[in-house]
């Protein structure tokens, strides 16, 4: 992390060819990925239809909302793309709030590790649209309505979509990697003047951060996967 200002007590598991830094990711985001799955046992051991616990309802309601967004953003049968969609927001999520943890740091905060899971919508993008209307109407989509100028709107169209991965990856990194910034900052400032970290008192604004940027980060590819289908198209027909 930054010289002088530490997020937290960095620590990663010894991997070749991996520096330092990427150590502390890689390790940081194998948490990430135990912590949901340890997460999921304890929630599905205790799914009742009759009596459902409380995070089961909290899941529910947020698989639900997830589904819902997804209908309204790319159309009738959106929904089918949900677990892609809840995977992304989940990971994200947990991966933007665990530096809440003494001694963990956001995976997300680092440029390399949002690049993978932007590259996974980046493939996913076309995936979806060719499965939805074909890869002869796929690829017409992508040549635009002027025979003329299909060359041209070819060319746009393929620099827009190699764009996408690298807005993903440096909007998710700029935020999370500027709040964990600003964290130490402050805390540095108050431990010199009051001699107390007001981490608590940031705690909501990291935890809103955290949500919103979970939010973005999953919303996005919707909006991809309903530009590849041509949905919007479609629903004007």
């Amino acid at each position: 992390m930054i010289e002088g200002l530490p997020v937290g007590l960095e620590f990663g598991i010894p991997f070749p060819g991996l520096g330092f830094q990427d150590q502390v990711i890689f390790t940081n985001a194998l948490i990430v990925m135990a912590l949901i799955f340890i997460s999921s046992l304890f929630i599905v051991r205790g799914i009742s239809l009759k009596r459902p616990t409380r995070w089961q309802i909290i899941l529910e309601g947020t698989l639900n909302w997830l589904a819902n967004t997804m209908e309204e953003t790319i159309g009738s049968g959106g929904s089918r793309y949900l677990p892609l969609i809840a995977s992304l927001f989940i990971y994200v999520l947990v991966g933007n709030l665990i530096s809440i943890i003494p001694g963990c740091v956001s995976p997300t905060s680092n440029l390399t590790h949002n690049l993978a899971l932007a590259l996974i919508v980046f493939f996913a993008t076309p995936v979806v649209g060719i499965m939805h209307i074909g890869f002869k109407n796929f690829l017409k989509h992508r040549m635009g309505p002027v025979l003329a100028l299909s060359p041209l709107f070819f060319v746009l169209e393929t620099i827009g979509e190699f764009s996408r991965p690298v807005s993903l990856t440096i909007r998710l990194f700029g935020n999370i990697r500027g709040e964990e910034i600003l964290i130490a900052v402050i805390n540095k400032i108050a431990s010199m003047i009051y001699y107390i970290p007001i981490t608590v008192v940031i705690l909501p604004l990291t935890l809103i951060t955290g949500f919103v940027q979970a939010f973005i980060f999953a919303l996005l590819p919707t909006i991809y996967f309903a530009g590849a289908a041509g949905w919007g198209e479609e629903e004007h027909k």
